[in-house]
């Protein structure tokens, strides 16, 4: 078995920015969930489930210019926004967004830059606000985000509607051998980096919203696999041991199960 494609989702609950290679740490995929977008009348950050629009929202970083730009591919007519890395450099307000397991999740609200909160409330409906999440705290999850493309196809034989495997919002996509063996799976080797089982996902309503339009498609996704497979599909994996040099991940890389 192989990776076939690796994800990478600067701002959570919006669009993936496909990458050929990663760094890893003990959190997961380095970059991966670094900023949140957040309703500006309550802290924590908002869902596609209750703000479906998040899935239109395709984020960009270009380094070199030090900033990260927001469009939206299905509607150019919103045109795009600049917002830059400085703009959370010295930012003094800081936000408790969650609280799990004793763990805090804290986040730096955006300085300045109100055409940004402007854009956002335009694409997104209502007031929401941007924010990047302090380093250190791992974000909302520890791992990385793993699903098999034949456990996908295993799924849609039984849908009238195909789900693409962007419904399902993975880090690390494996060609797989059987579907669902993924499920048993304890000690992984990926590369040269071994992975541990760090436990199953438990799907939602992210899997019946369309990831480049934010429509709803109804129900039968979540429902088959709800019914079949108790709302799990695929796992996540933690980083379990490195060798010398930052860990890295790369598609072709060969998975082995011990």
């Amino acid at each position: 078995m192989e990776v076939t494609h690796l994800y990478r989702y600067v701002i959570a609950g919006c669009q993936p920015t496909e990458v050929q290679s990663s760094f890893v740490d003990e959190h997961g995929m380095v970059g991966d969930r670094s900023f949140i977008i957040t309703p500006q009348s309550e802290n924590g950050r908002s869902y596609q489930s209750k703000t479906p629009g998040l899935a239109r929202i395709k984020p960009e970083v270009h380094t070199a210019q030090g900033i990260l730009r927001l469009s939206v591919p299905a509607d150019p007519q919103l045109g795009s926004v600049d917002i830059s890395f400085e703009d959370f450099r010295g930012a003094s307000e800081t936000v408790l967004i969650s609280k799990r397991s004793g763990k805090e999740t804290r986040a730096q609200r955006l300085r300045g830059s109100e055409y940004a909160r402007e854009w956002l409330s335009d694409t997104l409906g209502e007031h929401h606000d941007f924010m990047r999440l302090t380093e250190g705290n791992g974000g909302f999850h520890d791992g990385m985000h793993l699903t098999t493309e034949i456990s996908r196809h295993k799924t849609n034989e039984a849908l009238q509607k195909p789900a693409s495997m962007s419904r399902f919002r993975p880090n690390v996509v494996i060609d797989g051998e059987e579907p669902f063996a993924e499920k048993a799976w304890r000690n992984i080797q990926i590369g040269t980096e071994s992975y541990r089982h760090a436990g199953d996902t438990i799907r939602c309503q992210y899997v019946n919203i369309d990831q480049r339009t934010g429509k709803h498609t109804g129900d039968e996704t979540l429902l088959n696999i709800s019914r079949h497979h108790r709302s799990l599909f695929g796992i996540m994996i933690a980083l379990q041991s490195a060798n010398p040099g930052p860990p890295q991940i790369m598609v072709g890389d060969r998975l082995e199960v011990h």
